[in-house]
């Protein structure tokens, strides 16, 4: 695969930043602007989602480490002591002696010069806290997006539920026609078994209709960190987009994107960012075997024989000062490997970026062409919901002129019901997509929504 030169891809990444798209984030048209229920779960979320507690908590982990990897540049303070008793037998003399020993040695040491090392390493973790703060982002979104899908769910699954208690409900009622029919003896007993075994039927997919609606009320509960008994009321449709401006913002949204040489994306930067990091740590993997210079001062106390009877021992204190130098000459081929370890994650996130670069286009002309489709699947669904809805009136008036049956109505009411539910399954994918299109360009209202962190 191609690779992107590093310098080209850092002067890409600074110039892309001037360029700003031509649609405002106000412009962008998004469910929670007319569903006041998901607009409210959204705002809880931000605040109190076990998600953002979590991420919230990685970020403070990541500043905890930026301090301890600037302490490596400032002063290090090191002491240590001993105070013992100790019983003593000289060689040359017959008794022994008591005595009572203090140890003691007190180190400053300052880094003067590690080729870069420190700085390399204090730069790393600040690309790092970066790449906290997109993946911060990130999570702030991509909770949104999971509020907005799993809740648009639950206006169409309660309303499947809806659709199976009314032909549950014409299920009951076709089983007590039967069994009337049954005892009169117009009605054999295989087609009662048949109504019985039919209501049986309905029974279990209303079950399970209602299952489905507990399973994404519980899930949102977990995504929010709201008691489902604290849920606002849930809206029975979801808004229809105005399609013609949609995809004209769309449109401008997606051209923005593609014109970059990089596209302005959080995946482009991220990637660049790990691909600093790469360089810093190739740099630094070359300076394992180079000498490190340090400043040290300090005190020491000790005993020391001062004569040729070695037994002979005093106390010593001593201040001293100076420069330290460490030099590891060879380590059996260690840094030879940690260099070629850096040098190919070096290329791997270099690919990486490239990899990316052409994920980001495919993902751009494949959501310009499914919303298309999406839309054109929308005209459609609404049309024949309209063409229900004339015909279930038209059958309504019918059955109070007494010219067709009750049992006519029925059908002409779950027939409408089934497209009212394909047009809103219709609208959620279209909304679902459109969220995928703000994720992916970063054109997202709800990135006004998102708390600025505090240090």
């Amino acid at each position: 695969m191609h690779r992107f030169p590093f310098r080209v891809l850092l002067i890409s990444w600074c110039a892309m930043q001037s360029v700003t798209l031509s649609v405002e984030a106000q412009d962008v048209e998004v469910p929670e602007s007319q569903l006041s229920g998901l607009a409210r779960l959204i705002d809880d979320a931000m605040a109190q989602s076990p998600r953002v507690i979590a991420r919230n908590a990685q970020t403070a982990i990541t500043e905890a480490n930026l301090v301890s990897v600037k302490s490596q540049r400032l002063p290090q303070l090191s002491a240590s002591g001993q105070f013992l008793g100790a019983r003593e037998k000289r060689g040359d003399f017959t008794t022994t002696t008591d005595a009572t020993k203090i140890y003691y040695s007190v180190t400053l040491s300052q880094p003067v010069y590690h080729w870069g090392t420190i700085r390399r390493s204090i730069g790393s973790q600040h690309l790092r806290g970066r790449l906290d703060a997109e993946g911060r982002v990130e999570t702030y979104l991509n909770l949104v997006r999971d509020v907005r899908h799993n809740y648009l769910r639950w206006i169409v699954l309660a309303r499947i539920a809806s659709r199976e208690s009314l032909r549950l409900s014409i299920s009951r009622g076709n089983l007590e026609l039967a069994r009337a029919q049954f005892e009169d003896g117009s009605l054999a007993r295989a087609q009662l078994n048949q109504s019985e075994n039919d209501l049986q039927r309905r029974e279990i997919e209303y079950a399970t209709a209602q299952s489905k609606v507990s399973e994404v009320r519980r899930l949102l509960s977990r995504l929010t960190g709201v008691p489902e008994q604290d849920f606002p009321q849930v809206e029975d449709t979801i808004p229809l987009a105005d399609l013609e401006s949609q995809a004209l913002i769309a449109t401008s949204l997606l051209t923005s994107f593609v014109a970059n040489e990089l596209p302005d994306s959080r995946d482009i930067r991220q990637a660049v960012l790990e691909m600093e990091i790469r360089a810093n740590d190739l740099s630094d993997s070359r300076m394992t075997l180079r000498p490190d210079l340090d400043f040290v001062t300090g005190v020491t106390q000790n005993e020391q024989s001062y004569s040729a009877n070695v037994g002979s021992r005093f106390q010593y204190e001593s201040l001293y000062a100076g420069l330290r130098l460490n030099w590891r000459i060879f380590d059996g081929f260690r840094s030879r490997g940690a260099i070629q370890a850096a040098v190919n994650r070096l290329k791997q996130a270099e690919t990486q970026v490239a990899t990316v670069k052409l994920a980001l286009l495919d993902s751009a002309e494949a959501v310009g062409e499914q919303l298309k489709i999406l839309s054109m699947t929308i005209a459609l669904q609404e049309r024949e919901l309209a063409s229900a809805e004339y015909r279930f009136n038209y059958t309504r008036d019918r059955v109070e002129d007494g010219d067709l049956a009750q049992s006519d109505l029925d059908v002409a009411r779950v027939n409408l019901e089934n497209q009212t539910i394909s047009a809103l399954s219709a609208r959620l994918d279209y909304w679902n997509k459109i969220t995928e299109l703000l994720a992916l360009v970063e054109a997202d209202p709800a990135i006004g929504l998102v708390p600025l962190h505090q240090s």
